[in-house]
């Protein structure tokens, strides 16, 4: 196996906004507690932990009141966003897209996938014209997923974006106007000798973080081959003990 431990790696936190409200104080910090052991199994030579506190604090002087004819929060990560900055917000609809990032390759080399949307939401995703729009995605790295459901929206409307946290050079592209609690300089890494890369603590843990063109769908964690080629190394094995003890947590 080569290892490809890019230099730089963003560690964001994402688990505990994902069980907030529903986890007791005692679980929430037990997530913590994870996050920081695995942040230090991480290889490459600097890594910068992303605290979901810290975006959320940023969120206060972001966002300001207003409306909105339409919400769209894509996934349940979008419309959990959204309802905690509900309070700021007025929208005559808020609407949530089955999406699904869908890898044709099993081996994951080069991460490329697919978009995977009902066609029920394409369907109302076409009606939607003339209108203040505002789309919620957790987090916009690459852009993929956002460029796919921005494409089957009418240019006839007025789309803003809110996000937790943005790769600086993707946002640049978007050319909208975006909301985000944390902005991380540069881009997206591709493999190819980019400097750096961003992982979601949450897409380690969860069942459904990769789902594949078969049906299957895993976590990233089971993935042994891809933990240990890009992130934790031999130290995978102890990565995967402690991820086990919350998991529980998002089921």
């Amino acid at each position: 196996m080569t290892e490809e431990f890019p230099k730089r790696i963003f560690f964001f936190n994402d688990a505990e906004f994902a069980i907030e409200g529903k986890a007791s104080a005692h679980e929430i910090d037990h997530v913590r507690r994870a996050f920081s052991q695995v942040a230090r199994y991480i290889k490459s030579p600097e890594v910068s932990v992303i605290d979901y506190q810290l975006c959320r604090l940023n969120f206060k002087t972001a966002l300001k009141p207003a409306y909105y004819d339409e919400v769209i929060c894509l996934g349940g990560k979008g419309l959990s966003l959204y309802d905690k900055v509900r309070h700021l917000l007025t929208a005559d609809r808020v609407r949530q897209l089955k999406i699904k990032r869908v890898f044709e390759d099993e081996s994951l080399d080069g991460f490329d996938f697919g978009m995977a949307m009902t066609p029920a939401d394409h369907a109302e995703l076409e009606t939607i014209t003339a209108k203040r729009v505002l789309v919620v995605d957790d987090v916009i790295y690459t852009g993929r997923t956002l460029d796919y459901v921005l494409g089957r929206i009418s240019g006839s409307n007025a789309i803003s974006i809110l996000t937790m946290v943005v790769m600086e050079e993707t946002r640049d592209q978007l050319d909208r106007p975006l909301f985000a609690g944390l902005i991380i300089p540069g881009g997206p890494w591709s493999g190819r000798g980019e400097e750096q890369d961003l992982w979601c603590f949450r897409d380690l843990i969860e069942s459904d973080a990769v789902v594949y063109s078969t049906g299957k769908s895993q976590s990233f964690i089971e993935r042994e081959d891809i933990m240990k080629r890009y992130l934790f190394g031999d130290d995978y094995g102890a990565v995967s003990s402690i991820i086990g003890e919350i998991r529980h947590l998002f089921q």
